[in-house]
């Protein structure tokens, strides 16, 4: 299993990164769409602080078909042909969104049409003067373009999302086995939101999804949960001592999430305009991991661990000041280099952790075995002695309790007779039968060489008769298919009761005793 782990960790490793390379030569071979041309206006006319107005000389475009393309950042967008609206975004998502949110717009042009003018209108001031490119040409072109230039970054985001998917799918499964820790499911947790961000924000993500408010919502949603699961995963993997910074960090974060929320649906201010609070929180994680990387080196607390993984958490620290730089000035696909960086961080890291899971798995398993070594009979395969002695305490504070012991008989005389070969498998024979009819009900021990105990915590509603009328078939049915030795099996029963009996043993004293009665007539008939 942990070798198959490994495999399919590289595998998936190889092949995103096989799919980049083919992507990026396929994508970025220098060549440009001959029919795509980038126009400058021939006037802006600021209008206020929030507007604008780009106008274009369109005389020259003797040709049907044309479109003019253009990427909006939260700004409301009316175009005009000789002054005749012919485009329009400039509609909210209401409690979602005040704006469009970012987008690609392309615009038909009329044949014919003299001059057209675009009139941009930012919603907030933080966008107020992003500079705007206009591309004109056919609108298939176009999309193909926008898709091509942004498709590397789409599918180092995809990656991104499937390597965390996996790790927090690995790191569940693995916890259910044996305890590994949650250091791999809180990574796998922050790639994946990670991935799913850095994949929405893509310019290739505003083509593919028209409902931009909503893909801005989501965005801003990621980016708020996003502290939280990297703080968890950094603080269990450096194995850093119990404090109560990184509780007030994920406090703020929580905070921060419910109050912009609120603010963002009370329509107070939208989550484009408290996204700075969000990134202050986010470098104060970032700040909160140095200190405590340069407190472990100060104290000489760096650990094997750590160490080859040093260079990754500085990897990542860089990645996300790389993103954020990116955001504010206003680069919707130009944080590449980041989202490799990102990529590089969750291979590295991804491998150490699942590799740390694997061992401890490994050691659980080990321990697993030498625990049922412990207490398993290894000819039988049922509860050994060590186990009986230890329930037998546990359920002496337990009131009705019924204690069932067995003996087999003649099992020396079969030993003597035919071997001890046979007679073991005359002792795993009855064992097995034992086992058939009562493990239902409690749980079956052989405690000597021919001797086993059945212990039934709800020993009331046990139908003990019907249950060794049962065995006693089971016998008949083993005895009469050929067997070179036949079996008996002698048994006894007592019910344990805290009133009468001072320990459980007093009961297992009658169970025994019962038992016994029970080879005195068996052999009884067998004289005779």
């Amino acid at each position: 299993m942990d070798e198959f782990v490994r495999k399919l960790y590289y595998g998936m490793i190889i092949l995103g990164f096989a799919l980049i390379l083919i992507c990026g030569y396929c994508t970025m071979d220098g060549s440009e769409e001959k029919s795509l041309t980038e126009r400058t206006p021939i006037k802006m006319e600021q209008i206020s602080d929030a507007v604008q107005n780009y106008y274009f000389d369109m005389s020259d475009m003797t040709v049907y078909g044309i479109d003019v393309a253009f990427f909006s950042h939260h700004q409301f967008i009316r175009v005009f042909a000789d002054d005749e609206e012919i485009y329009t975004q400039t509609k909210g998502g209401g409690i979602w969104g005040k704006t469009p949110g970012s987008m690609w717009n392309v615009v038909g042009i009329p044949y014919g049409t003299e001059e057209l003018r675009i009139e941009v209108d930012a919603a907030y001031p933080s966008v107020q003067y992003e500079e705007h490119k206009f591309y004109f040409g056919e609108s298939l072109e176009m999309y193909k373009s926008i898709l091509k230039s942004s498709l590397v970054s789409m599918l180092v985001s995809f990656v991104l999302v499937i390597v965390g998917a996996t790790m927090v799918i690995y790191g569940t499964l693995a916890n259910r086995r044996v305890y590994v820790g949650r250091s791999l499911v809180y990574l796998g947790i922050f790639i994946t939101i990670f991935g799913l961000w850095s994949f929405n924000e893509t310019d290739g993500a505003t083509i593919l999804f028209n409902h931009r408010i909503t893909s801005a919502f989501s965005a801003f949603i990621f980016l708020m949960t996003m502290s939280a699961s990297f703080l968890l995963f950094v603080r269990e993997f450096m194995s850093i001592e119990e404090s109560f910074v990184w509780k007030i960090i994920c406090f703020l974060s929580v905070i921060n999430y419910v109050v912009c929320l609120g603010l963002q649906f009370a329509g107070i201010m939208d989550l484009k305009e408290t996204v700075l609070v969000t990134h202050i929180i986010m470098l104060i994680s970032i700040l909160y991991v140095i200190l405590a990387l340069v407190q472990k080196v100060i104290k000489k607390q760096i650990t094997h661990n750590l160490k080859n993984n040093l260079i990754a958490l500085i990897v990542l620290i860089i990645a996300a000041l790389v993103d954020m730089a990116f955001y504010y000035l206003g680069v919707m696909d130009g944080d590449l280099l980041g989202r490799f960086i990102f990529l590089l961080f969750a291979i590295i890291l991804g491998r150490e952790a699942t590799s740390n899971s694997m061992k401890i798995l490994e050691r659980g398993r080990k321990a697993q075995i030498y625990e049922e070594l412990a207490i398993t009979d290894s000819l039988t395969h049922l509860y050994n002695r060590n186990c009986y002695e230890m329930d037998e305490q546990e359920m002496e504070k337990r009131n009705g309790v019924l204690v069932i012991a067995f003996d087999l008989n003649d099992l020396k005389k079969c030993n003597d007779t035919l071997g001890h070969s046979e007679g073991d498998k005359y002792i795993k024979a009855a064992a097995n039968m034992i086992e058939t009819v009562f493990s239902e009900y409690g749980k079956c021990y052989r405690i000597g060489g021919d001797e086993f105990q059945v212990l039934i915590e709800k020993g009331r509603t046990c139908p003990i008769e019907d249950l060794l009328t049962q065995l006693y078939r089971e016998e008949e049915r083993y005895n009469g298919s050929g067997a070179r030795f036949l079996i008996h099996i002698a048994a006894g029963y007592a019910l344990y009761d805290t009133e009468k009996d001072s320990t459980i043993k007093n009961a297992c004293s009658r169970a025994d005793e019962m038992m016994y009665a029970n080879k005195r007539q068996y052999k009884k008939r067998q004289s005779t």
